[in-house]
């Protein structure tokens, strides 16, 4: 930092430390200028672009100040690949300057300074100071390296800031996700009068000296707390309502609407049919409905509960994320191989589809096969798994029609086939299938199961798509 500014007159000879100086001293006062009349944070633009199943997120230009009063500007729209991160990532941005521009005359040596800003994509956990390094919108990156969420209530945007006194005519408080009209507006009504157009919520305690529309408080509160202080026959009940109760063939009947209490004499004969005149008619509690009597409060409480009634958890069948894979399987794979899918999330949904083929001897390298679907349902425990599909059968002999296709259902998988070739002496059969064996809270496990002697050389294709919480 220098208080000295260069002085330029005629005939001046200024070498290169005189230009680093000026530009010294320009850069000092307006980086000043930021940190002192201005908050850090987003000026304009620099939005994120990073829907769910993304695989980067994409940067449009924009600008902002740093904690330390540097101007950061992105004159174009970057791209930034997560770089194998996952779980919380924040997208930031941060002042960087670099030489450019090497000088095409004279001595060697770069003629520019490139002010381009570094944009990146860092684990949120030890990240480094929101001012050095300004969030840009914070994302949930699957295991997959794909978003599941993206969140912009990290950016701060710039601000101004105020003196201890500032002369302002007019305050419009705004909300991201709020139309602009509904935004609250604080002015200067009248003399030594704020007006506020819109609602107020406050959080704490509010001290008034004067009144409140026309009525003085600590006048009326004085006059609650006298009256909340008594009591009515020997009956205390500070602040609140005193219940009459009819008994020994006394009724109470109140009428709001009227404004009036009717005592009357009499007992009922029977309420809902049932007849106990003068005595007692018990409440018993059924179907998942308990009854709590309190004699001291003169109160009967009638509860339940979702687990009471049979109710299912609602976070069961939510399907907020989603997965979409393959496996491919042939002839050497063998019996009891499994596939392991992390997720990152609870798998609740499965929806399978695929095909087979096999070659059969008999046929002279002819192949046959066909398509399979299913789907499973995972709710409660992992042993808790109702899948089910349909498959392809294909039977070859040596007659005619020659080969024979059918189609079969399996409770007990998502993916099946099943090939049959009789040439007359050999029989050869092997049957196919893939179901869920078991899941967790963010994965879930396919087996195949291979029995038989294959026909032939086989190829068995499934596409899964997996729906969770």
């Amino acid at each position: 930092m220098s208080d000295k500014r260069l002085r330029y007159y005629n005939g001046q000879f200024l070498q290169q430390q005189d230009f680093t100086a000026e530009q010294d001293y320009q850069l000092d006062r307006h980086r000043r200028h930021n940190r002192q009349l201005h908050t850090y944070g987003i000026a304009e633009g620099l939005t994120v672009t990073a829907g769910v199943g993304a695989t980067s997120a994409v940067v449009s230009p924009g600008t902002a100040i740093d904690g330390e009063g540097r101007t950061i500007v992105l004159t174009e729209s970057r791209n930034v690949p997560f770089n194998g991160l996952t779980g919380s990532v924040l997208v930031v941005i941060s002042y960087n300057q670099q030489t450019s521009d090497p000088a095409t005359v004279g001595d060697e040596g770069d003629t520019r300074w490139w002010e381009r800003p570094d944009v990146a994509v860092i684990a949120e956990a030890g990240a480094p100071a929101a001012d050095v390094r300004l969030r840009l919108a914070r994302l949930q990156i699957a295991g997959n390296n794909t978003v599941t969420t993206h969140d912009t209530t990290v950016r701060t945007s710039a601000g101004v800031r105020l003196g201890t006194e500032v002369a302002i005519e007019r305050i419009r408080l705004s909300r991201q996700g709020v139309a602009q009209p509904q935004w609250p507006v604080l002015s200067s009504g009248a003399a030594g009068q704020a007006d506020l157009t819109g609602n107020l919520a406050v959080a704490g305690n509010i001290a008034v000296t004067g009144t409140v529309d026309g009525r003085d408080v600590s006048v009326d509160g004085a006059r609650i707390d006298s009256l909340s202080a008594s009591t009515i026959q020997g009956v205390s009940n500070i602040g609140g309502n005193i219940n009459l109760v009819g008994q020994n063939g006394l009724t109470i009947v109140g009428n709001d609407a009227a404004n009036t209490i009717t005592f009357g004499t009499g007992s009922p004969t029977s309420i809902d049919g049932v007849s106990n005149p003068g005595g007692n008619i018990d409440f018993v509690g059924q179907g998942g409905i308990s009854i709590t009597p309190d004699n001291t409060g003169k109160l009967i409480a009638f509860n339940t509960s979702p687990a009471a009634i049979g109710a299912v958890p609602i976070g069961d069948y939510q399907l907020r994320n989603q997965f979409t894979g393959n496996w491919s399987l042939f002839t050497n794979d063998a019996d009891g191989a499994v596939r392991t899918v992390d997720l990152g999330f609870q798998p609740r949904l499965v929806w399978v589809h695929g095909f087979s083929n096999c070659y059969f001897q008999a046929s002279g390298g002819w192949s046959f096969g066909g398509v399979t679907n299913g789907s499973a349902r995972l709710i409660g425990a992992p042993s808790n798994i109702a899948q089910h599909c349909t498959g392809t059968e294909i039977y070859r002999t040596n007659a005619i029609p020659y080969v024979i296709p059918y189609s079969a259902g399996s409770a007990t998988e998502v993916a099946r086939a099943y090939f049959y070739e009789y040439t007359g002496t050999v029989y050869n059969v092997v049957s196919l299938s893939i179901r869920i064996s078991s899941f967790t809270a963010t994965s879930l496990t396919f087996t195949f199961n291979k029995s038989g002697t294959p026909p032939g050389s086989f190829s068995f294709y499934i596409y899964f798509h997996i729906f969770g919480s």
